[in-house]
C-alpha cells in the first residue's frame, strides 16, 4: 500500500503532533536509507522505505525515527564537541584573527547547544514513547572559551597609525 493512501485511511487516528513525529521519523528514516547507500533516488529510496517499515505499528516506526535521530545528533554533536576544543587550542596574532575566531566560537557553542537541546527533545519523546522514565541523556563536559590573541612578539602597527605616517621619498 502506497504511503499516502496508508495516511489517508490511518492517519485521522493521529493528533496533528503524532503525524509531524511520524512525518519526521519517516524522513530519518529515507535520510539513513541514502547515508547508508542502502537506495539512491526518489522510487528506490521509497521503496526501501516501505520494506523498512512495513508491518510495524506506529510506535516502532516512531521509535526507530527518534533512535536513528538520536545516534546522527549524539555523532554530530561529538565531532562539533571536537572542533570547538580544538579551535579554543588556536593562539591568533592580531586582533582581526581573535575576532573571526571569536565569532566561530560562537556560532559553533550555538550550534552545539541547538544541538544538544533538540537531542534531549528527542530522547523525551523516546521515553514517553516507550513508556520509561525520562533522564538527561549526558551531560558536556564544560565548552573552552573563544581563543585570545597571543601578545605579539614585536612592534606592531595599529591601523590608525598607518594613516598619520605620510610616506616619505626623498632622493637617494
Amino acid at each position: 500500500m502506497d504511503l499516502v493512501l496508508w495516511r489517508d485511511r490511518v492517519g485521522g487516528g493521529l493528533t496533528p503532533a503524532q503525524c509531524l513525529d511520524f512525518d519526521a521519523a519517516l524522513q530519518e528514516i529515507r535520510f539513513n536509507i541514502m547515508a547508508d547507500g542502502e537506495a539512491t533516488g526518489a522510487r528506490a529510496i521509497e521503496e526501501a522505505l516501505r520494506e523498512k517499515i512495513a508491518g510495524r505499528t506506529v510506535r516502532q516506526v516512531l521509535q526507530i525515527g527518534y533512535e536513528s535521530k538520536l545516534a546522527r545528533l549524539n555523532a554530530d554533536s561529538e565531532k562539533l564537541d571536537s572542533f570547538i576544543r580544538r579551535n579554543a587550542q588556536l593562539r591568533p596574532v592580531d586582533g582581526i584573527s581573535a575576532d573571526f575566531l571569536v565569532d566561530v566560537h560562537d556560532e559553533q557553542v550555538s550550534r552545539l547547544r541547538a544541538m544538544d537541546e533538540e537531542s534531549e527533545e528527542i530522547g523525551r519523546k523516546l521515553d514517553l514513547l516507550l513508556q520509561r522514565p525520562h533522564s538527561v541523556r549526558r551531560s558536556r563536559a564544560p565548552l573552552p572559551e573563544a581563543p585570545k590573541p597571543q601578545a605579539p612578539a614585536g612592534p606592531v602597527l595599529e591601523a590608525r597609525s598607518l594613516d598619520s605616517q605620510p610616506v616619505l621619498l626623498g632622493n637617494p
